[in-house]
C-alpha cells in the first residue's frame, strides 16, 4: 500500500526518517470551496499491486511530485482503537485512471471533526501509521 505525502509533512522534526502524523490525517473541508467535504470517505491510499510508486507519487491537481510512504495491509489492519478493538480496514474505491485507489474509511474528516474524543483516536491512528510507514519515495 502507498501513500502520497505532501512535502511539508516529510520528514518529521522528532524522527527524520518517518513522514509526520499529519500526512495520516483526513483532509478536512475547505471553506473557501463550495462543496468540499475534505476525505469524508476515508484517507485514500493505493493497493501496490496496481499502482507504481511513480503513479502514487503524481497528484491530481499538481504538477510536483509527492513523496511516497509504503506500508503492508497486514499493518493497516492490525492498528487497533484505543480499547484494543479491530481499528483501521482498507476498501478498494477505484477511480478512473487510479485503478489501485482504495480508502481507509475510519480515517474520515467528519469522524475528526466530532469532537475532541473522536479527533484524539484518529490522531492516534495517524501516528501508528507514521510510525510504520517505509518512505520509498523522497522528492527534492
Amino acid at each position: 500500500m502507498f501513500r502520497r505525502i505532501p512535502r511539508h509533512w516529510y520528514p518529521d522534526a522528532k524522527q527524520p526518517s518517518r513522514p509526520q502524523l499529519d500526512a495520516f490525517l483526513p483532509r478536512r473541508p475547505d471553506p473557501r470551496k463550495p462543496g468540499d467535504e475534505g476525505d469524508a470517505d476515508g484517507l485514500s491510499i493505493f493497493r501496490a499491486k496496481y499502482t507504481t510508486v511513480k503513479q502514487a507519487s503524481v497528484g491530481a491537481n499538481s504538477a510536483k511530485p509527492y513523496h511516497v510512504a509504503s506500508l503492508t495491509l497486514e499493518t493497516i489492519e492490525s492498528i487497533s482503537d484505543s480499547e484494543g478493538n479491530q481499528g483501521l480496514s482498507v476498501r478498494p474505491d477505484p477511480l478512473e485512471g487510479a485503478p489501485g485507489h482504495s480508502l481507509i474509511p475510519e480515517l474520515n474528516a467528519r469522524d475528526y471533526l466530532a469532537g475532541k474524543r473522536q479527533e484524539r483516536q484518529l490522531k492516534e491512528w495517524a501516528l501508528a501509521l507514521a510510525i510504520s510507514a517505509h518512505m520509498v519515495l523522497k522528492v527534492e
